[in-house]
């Protein structure tokens, strides 16, 4: 079973900063056509967003099993050469619009609320601080957003029962997603012409999160990616030892 339920309430009590003022003041004044909306939950989940906020770079993954992670090293250009040292929360639940986040399974980080708004004006991923407060570690942030659909991990309920075919330098390679599925090479043909799987090297294990978890000859994890710029699939594999990291780019996760 891979529907996924979740449920998660607490209260805030947060120093709010004066982005929280200038958010009253403009849901205050008449507007003949708003400028930004709410983002759809299933356009937002599985995403990862970049951004500056509270003097330091803020790494925030929207999907079980994710993050909210800091670099306190940078202060912009977050995107690039991010090295996280700080976890300010894990992903523990989606209502509606809305992303919860808790401390961390070593107890690092605090209570988080993030939500995520499409902003015509924006240009890039900017990060609204509504509330934070140091001592409890609670925060609620607001992320604007050029556009509300991204580069994603996939659901999921969205690949499951399907087959990516790739070639590796040597190898044909194949990664069944599914209860019964495996990951199989045709070690004799790395052009993927009439492949013959004849070689299996790990079995599905089950979910963890948005990460299909695979164990065998070889043990390791595959993610996959939607990115609508993409033609076809790729397969990438990082391999160290007997441990592989595969990430599969489609251009839709459904199909």
């Amino acid at each position: 079973d891979f529907s996924y339920s979740y449920s998660y309430s607490y209260s805030y009590e947060f120093t709010a900063g004066p982005s929280a003022a200038k958010s009253a003041a403009k849901s205050a004044a008449p507007s003949a056509a708003p400028s930004s909306m709410f983002c759809p939950y299933e356009d937002i989940l599985g995403q990862t967003f970049y951004a500056p906020a509270l003097g330091r770079c803020f790494k925030i993954e929207a999907f079980p099993g994710g993050k909210v992670e800091m670099d306190t090293t940078k202060k912009a250009n977050c995107s690039q050469n991010f090295k996280a040292n700080k976890v300010a929360g894990e992903f523990s639940s989606q209502i509606g619009n809305e992303f919860f986040y808790v401390p961390g399974s070593q107890g690092m980080g605090g209570n988080g609320l993030i939500t995520f708004i499409r902003d015509k004006s924006a240009s890039e991923v900017t990060i609204d601080v509504i509330g934070f407060n140091k001592k409890t570690k609670k925060y609620n942030f607001q992320l604007s957003l050029p556009s509300c659909k991204g580069p994603r991990i996939c659901p999921p309920v969205t690949i499951i029962g399907q087959k990516y075919v790739g070639s590796t330098n040597k190898h044909c390679i194949q990664v069944d997603i599914s209860n019964t599925g495996s990951i199989a090479l045709d070690l004799r043909n790395s052009a993927c012409l009439k492949p013959n799987f004849n070689y299996n090297v790990s079995n599905f294990v089950e979910f963890n999160g948005f990460t299909a978890k695979y164990e065998g000859k070889y043990d390791g994890t595959v993610i996959v990616k939607e990115d609508s710029a993409l033609q076809g699939d790729s397969v990438d594999i990082n391999l160290k030892g007997k441990i592989f990291d595969i990430e599969i780019s489609v251009p839709s996760c459904s199909e």
